[in-house]
C-alpha cells in the first residue's frame, strides 16, 4: 500500500508539472556564452569507477524545473568609472524526481531538490559550467545524477559529468554502465577519510 501510495504521489506531481507552467520555469541554456571553471580532480574524471566512488548518492533522476539561481561568495569591486561590479560562484537549484537510486537510498514518493554547481552568471551575460563536458540540466530530461550531501542536508551536483543525459528507452545503456561502475567503484584513500554527510532527502535521515 505504501508502495502504490508512493508512486500516486509521483503521478500527481509530474501530471502537475506538466499542466502548470509555474511548475516548470523555462531557460534556454544554450542562448548564452558559456565560461569553463577549471578545477583539479582528485579522481580520474573519465573513470565511472572513480567518478562513483567519490561521490555518496547516484541516482536516476527526472529535472521537474529549474527554480531559482544562488550566488556563494559574492564580491564587488568598485571601477574607475564609479561603477560597481559584483562576482558570485552560481549554484542552480532544480526540483527532480527520483525514479532510480543507484547509490544511496534516496525518496522517491516526492520530488527533492538538487544543486548544480554552475549557472548564470551573477550579471546574466554568460554560463559558468567546469571544463571537460560538464552541461546544465535540461528541464524535462532525465539524467544519471552524481551528487554529495552537504552538512546542511542539500544535494550538491558538481564537476564534469556530474549529470548525464539518459535518453529515453537508454539506447546507450547509462543506466547499466552507471550500475556496473557502482558495483566495482573505487574509493581513493582521500574520500575515504573524508566526512560524509546524510542527505536530507535520505530515507534514513532523522532531521
Amino acid at each position: 500500500m505504501k508502495h502504490l501510495k508512493g508512486i500516486s504521489l509521483i503521478m500527481i506531481a509530474m501530471i502537475l508539472c506538466t499542466s502548470l507552467a509555474s511548475c516548470s520555469k523555462p531557460i534556454d541554456w544554450s542562448k548564452y556564452p558559456v565560461e569553463t571553471i577549471d578545477a583539479l580532480y582528485t579522481y580520474d574524471i573519465n573513470d565511472e569507477r572513480q567518478a562513483v566512488g567519490i561521490v555518496n548518492y547516484v541516482f536516476v533522476g527526472k529535472v521537474l524545473s529549474f527554480d531559482d539561481t544562488e550566488y556563494r561568495r559574492v564580491t564587488e569591486t568598485k571601477l574607475p568609472d564609479g561603477t560597481v561590479s559584483r562576482f558570485g560562484v552560481p549554484y542552480s537549484h532544480f526540483t527532480v524526481v527520483v525514479t532510480q537510486n543507484i547509490k544511496g537510498d534516496l525518496i522517491t514518493e516526492e520530488p527533492i531538490e538538487v544543486i548544480k554547481h554552475g549557472g548564470i552568471t551573477i550579471d546574466g551575460e554568460k554560463l559558468f559550467v567546469f571544463s571537460d563536458g560538464d552541461a546544465m540540466p535540461e528541464v524535462g530530461e532525465t539524467y544519471v545524477f552524481r551528487a554529495t550531501a552537504q552538512e546542511d542536508g542539500s544535494l550538491l551536483v558538481a564537476g564534469p559529468k556530474s549529470n548525464v543525459r539518459v535518453e529515453n528507452g537508454d539506447p546507450n545503456g547509462i543506466v547499466d554502465k552507471y550500475v556496473d561502475a557502482y558495483n566495482n567503484e573505487i574509493v581513493n584513500e582521500l574520500v575515504a577519510e573524508m566526512k560524509r554527510y546524510l542527505s536530507k532527502y535520505d530515507v534514513n535521515y532523522k532531521g
